[in-house]
């Protein structure tokens, strides 16, 4: 008997340290959602990745709620991902019982990491590349197509600390006119726990647009349940009109061949 629990003792200890080293070899979940802004991260090879999730937004006289949020990620090499983002499902209540029901725009393109080796004075850095084809429902469909370029950097700080900043350009035409629009952001991102995977960011974000530019500062947690699978929650508030917020949760799953 003795000789029998040896040997279940010595059998348990063997998984353990083989799943520990397996979780070890695997690489970690890169994740662009949640948060308005983008990280440097991009998915490995023979590695597909679907984001998703729910939101619901509010402004004065106006409530949006967006069921989907679905972005496909596919590693094409080291250094480049094809991502399509296929978008939501959208409902947005206006005063007066007006109601816009549809299926928002997809938008296609690339990621490509253009820095990896990351330091304090040195951050890793990524540039994404894609266009919004106006295919989707007419009451959200544009005008034309949409191209954008964004520029991410990541910066280590401390161990567990680190700070993400964006730059986004998108330019589109309307009736011969020509119009432009920026986004910025920055955040700083928190390990929570390292036992139980999770983290923290906070940032702020300006969209510039034409009219009145928009100001938002946002939040959120993420929950590694498994090597590939993350939960998150997050929200944010508007800094350029009262009554402006938004909350939402979703899910990011990773498939690796």
């Amino acid at each position: 008997m003795p000789y029998l629990r040896l040997r279940a003792y010595g059998l348990i200890t063997a998984l353990l340290c083989l799943a520990g080293s397996v979780q070890a070899q695997t690489p970690p979940l890169t994740a662009d959602r949640p948060g308005i802004g983008i990280g440097t991260g991009v998915v490995l090879p023979e590695t597909f990745q679907i984001e998703g999730g729910f939101a619901y937004d509010r402004a004065p006289r106006f409530n949006g709620y967006s069921f989907g949020q679905v972005l496909l990620r596919y590693g094409l090499n080291p250094l480049v991902e094809l991502r399509v983002g296929l978008q939501s499902y959208r409902i947005e209540d206006y005063p007066r019982n007006v109601e816009l029901k549809g299926v928002q725009d997809p938008t296609v393109g690339f990621k490509v990491a253009l820095h990896d080796r990351s330091g304090l004075y040195v951050p890793s850095a990524a540039a994404l590349f894609e266009v919004r084809l106006p295919v989707g429902d007419r009451v959200f469909r544009a005008a034309s197509v949409q191209p954008t370029a964004t520029l991410a950097l990541d910066w280590p700080l401390l161990p567990g600390f680190s700070i993400s900043a964006n730059g986004t350009f998108t330019s589109y035409w309307v009736d011969s006119r020509r119009f432009d629009e920026g986004l910025m952001t920055a955040t700083l991102n928190v390990t929570l726990s390292e036992a139980l995977p999770s983290g923290a960011y906070f940032g702020y974000a300006q969209l510039f647009v034409p009219g009145r530019n928009q100001h938002y500062l946002e939040g959120g947690l993420t929950l590694l349940l498994t090597p590939d699978l993350q939960f998150d929650v997050n929200g944010g508030v508007g800094l350029h009109e009262r009554e402006t917020y938004f909350i939402g949760a979703g899910l990011v799953r990773r498939f690796r061949f």
